[in-house]
Formats: C-alpha cells, structure tokens, sequence
C-alpha cells in the first residue's frame, strides 16, 4: 500500500519537474540519452538532432578537450553532484546561461548509471546582471565611489575616491566617514541629522566640502544612496562623487574678477554722474544767461521795429517833400532853397538808416 502511495508521489513530483524544469539525461560519459520539450526548447534543438551524441555539442569550441571539462565528467561518473552556472550553446551558436545541477543516479550497488540534469534558462536575467555589472563598471571608472554602513562606518572605496582623498583603502576601511569632514561640521546637528536621513532611506545630492588626508579642501558633487534589501529596508549607502574642486576654484577666481569689474564700473559710472550734475549746473546757467539774452533780444526788437516804423514815415515824408520841391522849381527860384532844406532832412534819414545798421550788427 505505502509503496502505491510514495510511487504515484514520486510520479507526481516528477511530472512537476518535468513542467517546470529543463531536463536533461545523460549516460556517465556524457553522452545523450534523452530531453524534455522545455530543453529542448531552451537549446533550439529537436530530440533527434541531439539523441547519442555527447553533451560537448553544448559548450564552446575552445572548452572541448580541457581539462577542467574531462575532469567535469569524470567527477561525474565518479558520483560526485555538479551544480552552479553554467554557460552552454544552442543551436546556431546563441549563447545560453543555465541554473543547473548535475545529478549521478546510483544502482543499488552504487555505480552511477546515469547523470540527470535539472536546470533553469537564467540567460535573460544573466544578460540583465552583465548590463548592471557593466554601467556599475563604467560609473566606477569615472566617479569616486564608496561604500558605508547606515551609521557612516566605512565599508569600501574605489582607486577614484581613494586618489582624492590620498588614502589608502587600509587607512579608511572600518572608520567613520566623519574623517572627511571639518571639525566645526563633525561636531554639529545639521551632520548628525545628515546620517540619521540617509539610515531613513532618504537620497542626498548636492556640493560638499571635503578634507584630504594632508588636512587639504577638496570639493565633491556628490549622490548618497541608500541601497535597499529584499525587503525594501535600507542596509547601506552608496556614494558617487566627482572631484570639482577645480571648477570650484576657477568659479571664486570668476566671481573675485566679476566683483572688480562691477566696483570699477561703479566707481565709473559715479565719476560720470559727477560729471554730468556739473554739466547740468553749466548748462543752466548757460539757460540763464540765454533766458536774459533772450529779454535783451527781445527789447531790442521792440526798438528796431519802432525805429523802422519811423523810417519808412519819415521817408514818405521826404518824397512828398521832393514831389512838392520839383515841381515848384520850375515856377520859382525860391523853391532852391526849400529842395536844399528837403535835401538835409533826406541826409538825416541816411544817417538814422546807418544807426539802425549798426544795432542790427550788434544784436546779430
């Protein structure tokens, strides 16, 4: 009865893996005996394309023959379990990654009669983990890297960040990160609320200031990461950090530069404000003489205009007094004297004429 009973259970279980698992059988020297459909499907192989051949069809080229891969199988047939990750070809040369294990059946006398290998396709997480690894690479070439303990004990550190700081990884390893920070700083709140933060999983970025092993300043533009377990709790930070203390040093020489020129244009432009409040005294003053020029103008207009009007009356006068003169002469020689008296008036007029004249010069 119980042998009923465990036989449909190890059938059970069997069939389980069957679906869930690729599976693969092998006699002790590696050679095929069969495969399941997940497998194959994992291989791009059909059964008959692989049955009786060896299980080197499934590595690379350059591993047949080795050592390390007879002493694979030989192992093997010797009893012994094989598991880990391994890397294997499918058909047409794609490269696959498989979770496996490697396991000898035994006849009751304990000789291995075959190998069955239980395994799962991981190529996709593997190519997933390659990518990760390789950006982590990358970041690790070009940032300052190091690694703490959520209470700032530090864990690791990158050649980059050991190089600016000029400490060895054995001189840092296991201190505080304090070690970096001025004293002013270590000993206050904002620093030790900085840690509490980070050990609450919050993310910081930002320019710190920095000392180096010699008691120098250098400056990092920098990330805390709390990394995160499986369970989302945080169980240590990561920072990335690239050296800017020398933009940070061309940026105070700048902003040295930028506040001599602005106190130069400053003094300048005062020196032009000056300038120009004396030059609008002058020019109002210069208004001032112009406005009472400007009176002087026009009264000497008012003048002109008169004497021109006594001008053009008196010349009326005179012609009438020529008219009247010339005509009388012809009927008495005692009109002589009247055209001499007239004569005289006309001489008076010229020289009223060049007065006028001479004012006109004057105002222009």
């Amino acid at each position: 009865m119980f042998d009923a009973i465990f036989g449909r259970d190890n059938r059970s279980k069997i069939e389980a893996l069957n679906k869930s698992q690729t599976i693969i059988e092998f006699l002790p020297d590696g050679t095929i005996i069969t495969a399941n459909a997940n497998f194959l499907n994992a291989m791009g192989y059909d059964l008959a394309e692989i049955q009786g051949k060896h299980h080197s069809i499934f590595i690379d080229p350059a591993e047949h023959g080795t050592a390390g891969y007879k002493g694979f199988w030989a192992s093997l047939a010797r009893g012994e379990l094989s598991k880990g990750q391994f890397k294997r070809i499918g058909k047409g040369g794609r490269e696959i990654w498989l979770e496996a294990s490697y396991n000898p059946l035994l006849t009751r006398s304990g000789k291995v009669y075959k190998v069955v290998k239980y395994a799962t396709d991981i190529s996709a997480e593997k190519a997933a983990t390659a990518d990760l690894l390789g950006k982590l690479s990358a970041i690790s070439r070009s940032q300052a890297v190091i690694e703490f303990q959520l209470d700032g004990t530090i864990l690791t550190a990158n050649e980059n960040f050991l190089n600016a700081v000029g400490y060895t990884l054995a001189e840092i390893q296991g201190r505080h990160h304090s070690i970096f920070v001025d004293a002013a700083e270590r000993d206050g709140a904002e620093y030790r609320g900085f840690w509490t933060r980070l050990a609450k999983g919050e993310y910081l970025t930002g320019q710190f200031r920095r000392i180096t092993k010699t008691g120098g300043e250098i400056w990092l533009e920098a990330s805390y990461n709390p990394i995160l377990d499986a369970n989302g709790r945080p169980h240590k930070v990561v920072k990335f950090a690239a050296d800017i203390t020398g933009r940070k040093r061309q940026n105070a020489e700048l902003a040295t530069s930028f506040e001599t020129g602005v106190q130069a244009l400053v003094r300048e432009l005062a020196g032009s404000a000056k300038g120009t409040e004396q030059s609008a005294q002058t020019m109002a003053a210069a208004a001032e003489e112009s406005n009472q020029q400007s009176s002087m103008v026009a009264a000497a207009s008012d003048q002109l205009a008169a004497s021109v009007s006594e001008i053009g009356r008196q010349i009326a006068d005179s012609a009438r007094v020529i008219e009247t003169a010339v005509s009388e002469a012809r009927r008495s020689e005692q009109m002589v004297g009247e055209l001499v008296a007239a004569a005289q008036k006309i001489g008076d007029v010229t020289q009223l004429i060049g007065e006028i004249a001479a004012q006109t010069n004057l105002l222009a």
